[in-house]
């Protein structure tokens, strides 16, 4: 499929679950092993329960079942976009994260820390931009939301992925479906709270 024929969102958004805390340092999912990967929908996750944008982790059945403290997950992916401009991203994090579009650092807030908001505008050019993020929760509360504001826009959305083909290991939820059925819940919850 031609880019510009590609609805805008992630095409692929891979997660590597990792049983440790990645101390805000970029080397360090390299040396080590995965816990697990997914296909993720979104990057909207939180175990203090699924209000607002969010879902809880959906760590049941997986390596990481019971945990809520100590790991680090790396997104990868690529974010296709249908329209040239000025683009906002938005992350919401308990404890460190780092984004990267493009190759380059775009939000880096990688301490310990309760929830933040950071905000950056870029310009970008319509197709695929490569894209990870790091996040590490090292203990309390967990947070990590990754939002958009599209040209002309109002508000930040949840950046969706597009439907992918499973691979094997634990979804959140109920699986890819409900994943989905999530994000569209997602879409309601935040359209309703910013009005």
């Amino acid at each position: 499929m031609a880019p510009s024929a590609m609805a805008a969102g992630f095409t692929a958004l891979n997660g590597d679950y990792y049983n440790d805390y990645f101390y805000g340092n970029p080397s360090f999912f390299t040396p080590h092993t995965k816990a697990f990967t997914r296909q993720d929908a979104f990057i909207a996750f939180t175990d203090g329960g699924s209000s607002g944008p969010y879902v809880n982790w959906g760590f049941t059945g997986t390596p990481l079942n019971g945990k809520s403290d100590d790991f680090s997950v790396r997104w990868t992916g690529s974010l296709q976009v249908d329209t040239a401009g000025t683009y906002s991203f938005q992350t919401v994090s308990d404890d460190g994260i780092i984004v990267y579009l493009d190759n380059s650092v775009i939000i880096s807030n990688p301490t310990v820390h309760a929830p933040q908001t950071d905000e950056v505008s870029l310009s970008l050019s319509a197709g695929s931009h490569p894209f990870e993020l790091l996040y590490g929760e090292r203990g309390g509360v967990s947070v990590a939301l990754l939002q958009w504001k599209k040209p002309g826009g109002s508000s930040f959305s949840t950046i969706l992925s597009q439907p992918v083909v499973p691979t094997p290991g634990p979804l959140p939820l109920l699986g890819l479906a409900a994943a989905f059925k999530t994000s569209r819940n997602v879409r309601r919850r935040l359209r309703s709270r910013l009005g």
